[in-house]
């Protein structure tokens, strides 16, 4: 089972590589984990009883998971009217998929120490696979033609979601140099590598969310050394500035300082169709006062599902559309009030030379509008919990400095941090590609941990059993 899950998760991180980059394999490749999850679902419901994991979490995890799989069986309930069966399931599915790995795992898998010990190396792996990628395919591919979003790793067409992967990769790397400090120049070169990435495939909306999750890190593991941190980060942004300097001479246009003219004035802000997506979201209640409880229904507004199966089906040659028509048939999709409150922002013109500024998607509005208030609080606790829990792991790994715990907990603290952060941005809770790697790493971890706490007690138990025997005395006349 241990190599299935990594097989698995290693298809999801690098499938859009052999579809989209290099298109040798079929695009179905993409949807394996509408296959898998449900697999691993079935596995785990006939599987043995939860053993060797926190249980308070495991039960934490499921209870709010169920609680928000009976709210959008209310909430469809609710909307009848408008609801479509392909967009519902889909946006269960994706918005779900991560907690089900979570809690199938905790089922599926037996040796836990022995698993922390693969997802390490395969963590390794992954991150040999991307430099090997980014540096031979798409850094020549950036060259030749100027376009930023060949800059995607193994992630094919979505250079965008490379950066969570990117980030846990750096987080990765910052843990193991935490626990085993090895040369400077090691580590600064290979962090200048990441952000230099980073801001090559031009994720220019997502530059406050990076930059702060590596500052949240930096902090909770050099927070007290501060001459560490500037030994650190000096060197990065010289290198950084040094960078940009030959990048400006060139032909490369990365449209950087459209973040200068924006902070000059705020009020530009106003005009995106990410801004006016919440503002209308804001009249919508007010028309549908039972949307802010219940949402006007999973899948219908502004979530992933709602996207795959409107804009993505009108556009044939592109991403899933034909699979979903030979599967649920070509339908109109749409919805009245994504119709009325999303669909116009689509069309508004470019700021800043970009029209993903006016991409109305993003998970906090999806849940909230989709599953209302009450789905908002629900989600709010369950990636609560992921923010919560990452912190703990992360400061006991850090008394103990151990090689494998470690780098595993300092990706999952950065992964977390920059998947809430850039939730209001895209439909990202519902991308496997995003969501998965983090779940991965939170089972690992906390998994981890309590095995070494389960054989910590053990030892104290056995410790204490000892001092408590009294050596036998011999009684007189047994001489």
């Amino acid at each position: 089972m241990n190599k299935f899950i990594l097989g698995f998760i290693f298809t999801v991180l690098t499938a859009r590589f052999f579809t989209e980059t290099i298109r040798v394999l079929p695009k179905g490749l993409d949807l394996i984990d509408l296959a898998i999850i449900p697999l691993i679902l079935l596995l785990a419901l006939g599987g043995k009883a939860v053993h060797g994991v926190d249980k308070n979490l495991h039960r934490r995890i499921l209870h709010l998971s169920v609680g928000y799989f009976f709210l959008c069986l209310l909430s469809a309930a609710i909307n009848f009217e408008r609801m479509h069966l392909g967009p519902f399931l889909l946006y269960l599915f994706g918005i779900l998929e991560g907690p089900i790995l979570y809690l199938g795992m905790n089922k599926l898998i037996h040796d836990k120490k022995k698993f922390g010990l693969q997802v390490a190396k395969f963590f390794n792996l992954i991150l040999i696979i991307q430099i090997l990628v980014v540096v031979f395919i798409n850094y020549p591919l950036l060259i030749a033609t100027g376009n930023p979003d060949v800059v995607s790793g193994t992630f094919g067409n979505n250079s965008y979601q490379f950066t969570a992967l990117l980030i846990v990769i750096a987080g990765f790397l910052i843990g193991r140099q935490y626990a085993n400090p090895r040369s400077m120049y090691y580590a600064i070169a290979i962090q200048f590598f990441i952000i230099l990435t980073f801001l090559l495939l031009q994720y220019r909306t997502a530059v406050p969310a990076f930059f702060l999750s590596y500052a949240v890190l930096i902090t909770m593991l050099y927070g007290s050394r501060l001459m560490k941190m500037a030994v650190i980060a000096v060197p990065i942004a010289f290198f950084v500035f040094i960078g940009f300097r030959q990048i400006e001479r060139s032909s490369l246009d990365l449209k950087y300082e459209d973040l200068l003219v924006l902070a000059q004035d705020l009020s530009v802000i106003m005009e995106y169709g990410k801004f006016q997506s919440y503002a209308n979201t804001a009249v919508m209640f007010g028309e549908y006062p039972t949307a802010i409880l219940f949402g006007v229904g999973p899948g219908t507004y502004v979530s992933r599902a709602n996207y795959t199966f409107t804009t993505e089906l009108k556009v044939q040659s592109k991403g899933v559309g034909p699979i979903i028509t030979r599967i649920f048939g070509d339908h109109d999709y749409s919805t009245d009030v994504y119709m009325q409150y999303i669909e116009p922002l689509f069309s508004l013109d470019a700021l800043f030379g970009s029209v993903q500024i006016n991409n109305p998607n993003s998970s906090l509005l999806a849940v909230t509008a989709e599953t209302g208030l009450l789905g908002l609080a629900i989600m709010v606790a369950i990636y609560g919990t992921l923010v919560v829990r990452s912190r703990r792991y992360l400061h006991y790994a850090m008394e103990r400095r151990d090689p494998i715990l470690t780098p595993l907990a300092s990706a999952l603290m950065i992964g977390v941090i920059y998947l809430c952060l850039i939730s209001p941005l895209d439909n990202y809770l519902e991308i496997a590609r995003v969501t998965l790697p983090v779940w991965l790493l939170f089972w690992t971890v906390s998994t981890f941990i309590r095995q070494q706490r389960m054989e910590q007690e053990m030892m104290a138990y056995s410790v204490m059993l000892y001092e408590q025997e009294e050596p036998y005395q011999i009684a007189p006349g047994e001489e």
